[in-house]
């Protein structure tokens, strides 16, 4: 799932177990999403893209409705695409990771940069 826009921080600092505005550019952090309850909706890995672009990978297509719901009931104009069909998540580990991501990574910061 893909967030952007200046009001998605404030939705995901909303939604997370996480302080969203610690995340600096290009890092990534575990978290949970949840209800106003407090209700575990999911976990997965928040990525901050760059200021006002964040992506969750995660195992549950409720975590983009209960973004979606949230941002509505704050009045947040926040764009929320599932990206189910379009990217599958990928992890991977060991000493040669930075070989295998860099590459990917500037890529990814032509196409969304900072």
């Amino acid at each position: 799932m893909t967030s952007l826009s200046t009001d998605a921080e404030k939705l995901l600092q909303l939604c997370m177990t996480r302080d969203i505005h610690k995340l600096s550019i290009n890092r990534g952090v575990y978290s949970l999403i949840c209800s106003d309850t407090g209700y575990v909706i999911d976990d997965g890995t928040l990525f901050r893209l760059s200021n006002h672009v964040f992506r969750w990978c995660c195992g549950s297509e409720e975590s983009a409705r209960q973004l979606k719901a949230v941002a509505e009931k704050y009045k947040l104009i926040v764009w929320v695409k599932g990206l189910w069909s379009s990217m599958p998540n990928l992890a991977i580990q060991g000493y040669l990771k930075a070989e295998i991501y860099c590459p990917k990574l500037y890529l990814l910061n032509q196409i969304v940069p900072h």
